[in-house]
């Protein structure tokens, strides 16, 4: 799979859509810091391991938002 992208395996589509799309954002960031020109530091091997430890995709009610937010811009998505 060289140069196909990202792979996400999760337990369910919503588990890996919004793995995908919290990925996503983190290298959107990653890319604007950089573009600033200014020096950014690595954070500790203990923060990164708390952070791997949190449940990310738990948050209750995210993803009924993001369905509210596909229904409002394409009513037929079900369909």
């Amino acid at each position: 799979m060289k140069n196909h992208g990202v792979l996400i395996a999760a337990s369910s589509l919503a588990d890996a859509s919004v793995s995908a799309y919290q990925l996503e954002r983190a290298c959107q960031i990653q890319l604007l810091a950089t573009a600033t020109g200014a020096s950014t530091e690595r954070m500790s091997e203990e923060f990164a391991e708390m952070l791997a430890q949190e449940e990310c995709n738990g948050e209750p009610g995210y993803l009924d938002g993001m369905k509210r937010l596909l229904e409002r811009a394409q009513p037929d998505f079900r369909e």
